[in-house]
């Protein structure tokens, strides 16, 4: 017997509210997010994507109400300082179909993640592993094998700096699938200076 394949949040169907799925993110600085859009326009991808960022808390789906989310990553978010995401010892890990900056782990975003994945568990499914976390970055992804290697060379020069101080966490949602549809900010939470 073959072992079962983990759910996916790809063509995940629309909830009550709209949306197929969900993601808490920290956006990474304009000079970033303008360096990885530069060869998404070189090299674009079927599909839909959300600009540099580090993921904080992947996909989650069907959430039981939407007004409660809001209410307990607000919670989550009270007291927050900013921090600093290091780049130093990031490495770019290139899989099957994608191209991802993995940075190491630090305590205040294992923190922050792990207090998200147990507010958000009760009232949401989750689509992805979470433990062990990985900060991570995606740069692209949905590219078959040989225009993959293309956009690896490409990504050869993209340089995201030393890291970036994270000044907000964004809740965004996608309408539809994976392919053709379309993510889109929802709410913005402010980490205390």
């Amino acid at each position: 017997m073959s072992p079962a394949r983990p759910q996916v949040a790809d063509d995940e169907p629309n909830d009550r509210y709209g949306y197929s799925c969900y993601v808490l993110l920290i956006p990474a600085p304009a000079e970033i997010i303008d360096a990885q859009q530069a060869i998404w326009r070189r090299y674009p991808s079927p599909r839909t994507a959300i600009p540099a960022h580090i993921t904080v808390k992947g996909t989650f789906v069907q959430i039981t109400d939407f007004d409660e989310l809001l209410e307990r990553v607000q919670e989550v978010m009270t007291g927050v300082q900013q921090f600093w995401i290091s780049f130093e010892n990031a490495e770019v890990e290139w899989r099957e179909k994608a191209g991802v900056l993995v940075a190491p782990v630090f305590q205040e975003i294992q923190n922050l993640h792990d207090r998200l994945v147990q507010e958000i568990s009760p009232i949401s499914k989750l689509r992805y592993p979470d433990d062990p976390y990985q900060v991570h970055m995606s740069l692209t992804s949905n590219y078959d094998p040989e225009e993959l290697l293309e956009v690896e060379s490409a990504f050869d020069e993209f340089d995201p700096g030393s890291g970036f101080q994270a000044t907000a966490v964004e809740l965004w949602a996608r309408v539809g699938p994976s392919v053709g549809g379309k993510w889109g900010f929802m709410k913005r939470y402010p980490l205390l200076t």
